[in-house]
């Protein structure tokens, strides 16, 4: 055997021995409850709970956190007469989780309203460390569900930080920490309630004064994108089983940059595919564009006087695709 051979079966062996003590080290600390991963876990958890628990024809906002903190399911409920339910969760999870996770509550009779952010129309399905890290510690069941190779590929995806973190809590389930996101701030209709004027600090309110324009609308949507896809296949299992489907644009920053053919192009992207799939597409993007004084902590994320403002806006606009008689009225 040559030298050369003798190398390359060593690296060959090598890499396989290492890949091995990986896998083995990431199956041990699946299902392990990471600190990391508990707010979303929970607020995840009211929300399903609360869409399984709720009488159908219902309304169901759902998006990432631009609807968690952005949408009011409260205001929702009151001019419907109806249940409604903010199912706006962590955007990082990717469209196709999302919509996946959010299918399962939806039942025939009902309206979902989508309002993703910008960024989940340019997902390429390349799993990133937020998505790795909540499906292994909260979601085994969907791990189940994936092909030997996709999971595989998302083990190896894993960040050698997230697995030490992942055994430690395997051996000893983290303390929950008091500061940041809290699961206790959401209410029953899964709205959050924390992003008042008089709690965002002036470290918040320095981040909100530097934020740039979104590279996404900046940059265009790739051709590579899962996401036409993903909602394409979402709307046609709606339609097909009587579930009224409508969509709008995510509030965001107000821009210069935006009335500009990037982000225009953007914009007309979204529309034409909504209009493909026979999704009524409810006003412009710049309806839902803001002031940076309107948000609380991102971009993506208003406080709450203007999340009731921006609700308002929505229900004047999806009234005729909403149905029901008003709380007050039916009284």
């Amino acid at each position: 055997m040559s030298r050369y051979l003798r190398y390359s079966l060593a690296i060959v062996l090598g890499w396989f021995c290492a890949a091995s003590v990986w896998l083995g080290a990431v199956k041990v600390e699946t299902g392990a409850p990471t600190e990391s991963s508990r707010w979303t876990y929970e607020v995840n958890t009211i929300k399903q709970q609360r869409a399984q628990s709720s009488q159908s024809p219902k309304t169901v906002v759902l998006g990432g956190s631009n609807v968690h903190f952005g949408v009011r399911a409260e205001l929702i409920a009151a001019a419907t007469g109806r249940p409604a339910i903010n199912m706006g969760t962590l955007a990082s999870l990717e469209m196709p989780y999302i919509l996946g996770w959010a299918q399962g509550s939806i039942k025939p009779g009902d309206t979902v309203l989508l309002i993703f952010e910008y960024e989940l129309y340019a997902d390429t399905a390349l799993p990133n460390g937020v998505f790795v890290d909540y499906v292994f510690a909260r979601d085994q069941q969907y791990l189940k569900t994936l092909a030997p190779a996709e999971q595989v590929g998302l083990m190896l995806s894993m960040r050698p930080d997230r697995l030490v973190e992942g055994i430690r809590a395997a051996i000893l389930p983290p303390r929950g920490l008091t500061s940041g996101y809290q699961a206790a701030t959401t209410d029953a209709f899964g709205d959050e309630t924390v992003n008042t004027e008089a709690t965002r600090t002036p470290a918040q309110i320095e981040t909100l004064r530097s934020i740039r324009p979104l590279a996404t609308l900046l940059n265009g949507l790739p051709s590579d994108s899962v996401a036409w896809h993903e909602l394409s296949r979402f709307i046609s299992w709606c339609h097909a089983n009587d579930v009224t489907v409508i969509a709008t644009f995510p509030a965001t920053v107000d821009f210069a940059e935006y009335r500009r053919p990037p982000a225009q192009a953007v914009f007309t992207t979204i529309r034409q595919f909504y209009a493909q799939q026979g999704v009524p597409l409810l006003g412009t993007a710049g309806d839902f564009m803001y002031d940076w004084s309107s948000f609380y902590d991102t971009q993506y994320h208003l406080l709450d006087r203007d999340a009731r403002a921006n609700t308002a806006r929505l229900i004047g606009l999806a009234r005729p695709y909403l149905g029901g008689t008003p709380a007050r009225a039916a009284q």
